[in-house]
């Protein structure tokens, strides 16, 4: 696929924890070192202790805080360089799919209302729940940078999201 450039990150920024809050295996995006620089790698164990909602501490809650304005401002990087018009919502039900692990990514969404399930297959045909999706949350970035979805998503509740296509 086409570069884009999503983000330019400096002292004190991080990257990657979009992966690690939604249960990845695999990168959606690259991230290049345009000079020297070190870096703290944090893997997800770790990552999961110190972004806990449990955890009250100091860097956990700026940690999160953090995370989630950066994901707000990814988004709008994203919706700038697609050009997208954010008037196609869609409805629902409790209990359905809006994608499976696998299936071929086309759309991104921003979630209106409801609660949903993200989840991974496991091997032994299992599924474990990565994430509860509220009001406000996004998912589907797999249509922006891959080909399939990486995760399940499922309606908690009735459910209205709003769809942004892949095409640019």
């Amino acid at each position: 696929g086409k570069e884009r450039l999503i983000a330019t990150l400096g002292a004190g920024d991080f990257f990657g924890e979009t992966g690690l809050l939604e249960g990845r295996s695999v990168r959606a995006a690259s991230v290049f070192a345009t000079a020297p620089l070190e870096v703290l790698a944090i893997d997800r164990k770790v990552f999961n202790e110190v972004a806990s909602v449990h955890n009250s501490s100091a860097l956990s809650t700026s940690m999160r805080e953090r995370a989630e304005a950066r994901q707000r401002a990814r988004l709008l990087k994203v919706f700038e360089n697609m050009s997208v018009s954010l008037s196609q919502r869609r409805r629902f039900g409790k209990g359905a799919v809006v994608y499976q692990q696998g299936s071929p990514a086309q759309l991104f969404y921003i979630v209106n209302e409801g609660e949903l399930e993200m989840s991974v297959n496991k091997p032994d045909g299992g599924s474990v729940r990565v994430k509860t999706l509220r009001p406000g949350d996004h998912l589907g970035y797999d249509a922006i940078f891959s080909e399939v979805h990486d995760t399940t998503v499922t309606c908690l509740s009735e459910v209205e999201l709003t769809e942004v296509t892949k095409e640019v």
